[in-house]
């Protein structure tokens, strides 16, 4: 403790900063200093000089502008129980901190004729709004960069605009959803469709070689004046994967499309893209274009603006706030905007941060980044617009398995992973996270996962999952890749709610989607109840509640209400199936295994077995006492019926019980208004042993 706790009525104390103050006032309420920094340097003195019995610095309302990152290491560190805390002085009129430039919508004017007239949507002509950006000092607008799985050019995101707060995306073509080239398989065999691969492209090591050349039957890409400028943005190659190449050029006569960089890879499923970075597209609300040369930026004002809304441009390349080795800190009731990294970059083992009740949008790369941390909190926040991971977390002792005591609970999280679109989530715990917990969040809007996990004794409870994966293939609301590193287990999915999950997009039924998936023959996770809610239309190729093919993963208590499966268990039985022993990669796996098994052996037993449990002649999945109700529409039989216990898989690999598989309503307390508390008495009360929390969150 940091001495006697009645000592800071009298020490320590309150510094209050306004957007209206000066560093030469004392720092009151009536004398407020005028930058955050010159606060932290007077804390700074002050602790210096012994005075270490916790400060509060206050931020009046309105907004500040934060050229610089805001900075605090182990000199700002307290001990327990006198913290250092920045907040906002009065939560009805919070202090907004903004990492670029905002402009009043009075400032912007009408578009000249000669960009209107470039507009092929006529309709959109008197809409264009512009504003010199030039003029305005404004010169830095950061680069657009290629962007695709496994391959990372570590580019800071160029810069981005929203209006009152919402963010607004690039003008390109279609508007809404994507285009495709012909063909689900050998994409060129046949001269149909308005796509038909040309060349393929290559990868190489460390990079894209240039080739990648496609044909176009609708000839509006030559209505583009700059071709060169516009970039693809989707996936051309595996349909869990993002891509973002730039065009090369549009050839009118031969009808084709090169890209500058880029590689198509024949999938099993069909391509989707879209085009950005047009001007000549710039017809539908929240678009926008810079013209770099020129330096004006052309909006098309979102639906809901008018003259008092603020147009918000992303500047700020750093983390807004950067923390290292700092020990009980508190950000509280701020509204944090407008970056192009991250908002909060906490490394360096910081302990006990906690981040709470504020706003975070509108940055380039991840809400909320803590890499190695303990005892960390992220709490009642609502994270959105964001270019990659909502909240990104890790710590804990992963050797001798000791928690890290890190929480993500109670937040709203939604619309983010906009910029780097695949393998960015809701909340990421990442590699090695140790006994972190993700509770109660509401999580929804976004192109790829919910949640993605890592690591051992994590829990995640009571979450809301929905319109999660709207734009790929292959990915789930909840995923986990353990299946090299099987000593991780101990992970608990309890109490969570998954609604409007793996329902289509193209206008088509997406594939392999699940609410939770261990991919790859992962292991070792518990799943009870979680309620599944309109997952798959019905007739859907492996869109499952839970798919986990592994081993020793345990499923019961759960309640699946209208899901096209309940549990996609492993496929095939073969009772000779055995691992290989001499390949490089189960070599690299059992070393590594064998390093972890004297501490992890003593929680999961289970693993002195594991070279003997194959995933495909072992009974070791357990998937008991579930409610599976289909009353929408029935369980798939693409690929075959399920089975009597509900579930998809060989039966020889799974201990099944007790559950109930209908197409009747067995009791819910209102179906049709969500409300699946079962009712005592009804035929499903039982088999959950009473539980009657089965219902819907709010929106």
């Amino acid at each position: 403790m940091c001495g006697h706790r009645f000592f800071s009525i009298i020490r320590g104390g309150e510094l209050y900063v306004s957007p209206n103050g000066d560093d030469s006032g004392d720092g009151s309420e009536a004398s407020p200093f005028r930058t955050i920094e010159h606060a932290l340097e007077v804390v700074r003195e002050k602790k210096a000089d012994g005075d270490d019995f916790g400060f509060t610095v206050k931020l009046l309302g309105g907004s500040y502008a934060v050229s610089e990152p805001i900075v605090l290491s182990a000199l700002d560190s307290s001990e327990p129980g006198c913290e250092l805390k920045l907040e906002s002085a009065d939560k009805n009129n919070p202090a907004r901190l903004v990492g670029g430039t905002d402009i009043p919508f009075s400032d912007l004017t009408k578009a000249p004729d000669n960009v209107i007239n470039k507009i092929i949507d006529n309709s959109a002509a008197d809409k264009i709004l512009a504003y010199d950006l030039k003029a305005a000092g404004i010169t830095d607008y950061g680069e657009i960069s290629t962007r695709c799985y496994n391959i990372i050019q570590g580019k800071t995101a160029q810069m981005t605009a929203s209006v009152d707060g919402n963010s607004m995306r690039l003008a390109g073509w279609p508007d809404n959803g994507y285009e495709t080239f012909a063909r689900n398989k050998g994409y060129d065999d046949a001269d149909t469709g308005m796509y038909d691969v040309v060349s393929y492209g290559s990868r190489t090591a460390d990079g894209l070689a240039a080739g990648c050349e496609f044909r176009y039957t609708n000839e509006r890409p030559e209505l583009w004046e700059k071709p060169e400028l516009a970039w693809i943005s989707g996936s051309i190659g595996p349909n869990y994967a993002y891509d973002y190449f730039p065009v090369k050029s549009v050839n009118a006569d031969k009808k084709t499309i090169t890209l500058a960089e880029g590689a198509i890879t024949k999938y099993y499923s069909k391509p989707f893209f879209k085009f950005e970075n047009i001007l000549e597209e710039l017809d539908s609300p929240g678009e926008y274009y810079i013209d770099r040369e020129e330096g004006m930026l052309y909006l098309y004002p979102p639906e809901g603006s008018d003259e008092s809304s603020v147009l918000t441009l992303s500047g700020l390349r750093d983390s807004m706030f950067k923390l290292t080795g700092v020990k009980n800190l508190t950000l509280e009731g701020l509204i944090l905007e407008g970056g192009r990294d991250s908002a909060i970059n906490a490394v360096g083992d910081c302990s006990a941060v906690r981040i709470s009740g504020c706003t975070v949008r509108n940055f380039g790369k991840n809400g909320i980044y803590i890499n190695n941390g303990s005892f960390c909190t992220v709490t009642g926040c609502e994270i959105y617009n964001i270019g990659e991971n909502g909240v990104y977390v890790t710590g804990g002792d992963y050797e001798n398995i000791i928690a890290s005591g890190n929480v993500v609970s109670y937040n709203d999280i939604h619309d983010f992973a906009l910029i780097e679109r695949s393998y960015r989530a809701g909340v990421c715990l990442g590699y090695r996270s140790v006994g972190a917990v993700v509770r109660g969040n509401n999580i929804y809007n976004a192109p790829h996962a919910g949640i993605i996990f890592y690591g051992t004794m994590n829990l995640i409870e009571d979450n809301t999952l929905r319109r999660v994966v709207t734009d790929f293939h292959d990915m789930d609301a909840i995923y986990v890749n353990n299946v090299d590193y099987p000593w991780e287990r101990g992970n608990v999915i309890r109490g969570n709610y998954f609604d409007d999950i793996g329902n289509g997009f193209l206008a088509e039924k997406q594939m392999n989607i699940s609410a939770i998936r261990t991919d790859n023959y992962g292991h070792g996770l518990n799943i009870y109840h979680n309620v599944f809610h309109n997952i798959g239309l019905g007739g859907t190729n492996q869109v499952s509640g839970i798919r986990a093919q592994g081993t020793h993963n345990r499923i019961w208590e759960n309640l699946f209400v209208d899901c096209s499966e309940a549990y996609n268990s492993n496929l095939t039985y073969s009772e000779a199936a055995k691992y290989d022993m001499t390949s490089e990669k189960n070599i690299r796996i059992k070393g590594q295994l064998d390093g972890f098994i004297g501490v992890y052996g003593k929680l999961f037993p289970e693993l002195k077995d594991f070279w003997t449990e194959h995933p495909s002649s072992s009974r070791t999945n357990e998937f008991k006492d579930n409610v599976i109700v289909n009353i929408a529409f029935k369980l798939s039989t693409i690929n075959g019926a399920q089975n009597a216990e509900g579930f998809r898989g060989a039966p020889e690999l799974v201990e099944a019980s007790g559950n109930l598989v209908t197409g009747e309503n067995p009791g819910f307390a209102d179906y049709e208004n969500g409300n699946f508390s079962i009712l005592n008495g009804s035929a499903a009360y039982e088999t959950v042993h009473g539980r009657t929390n089965f219902q819907r969150r709010a929106e």
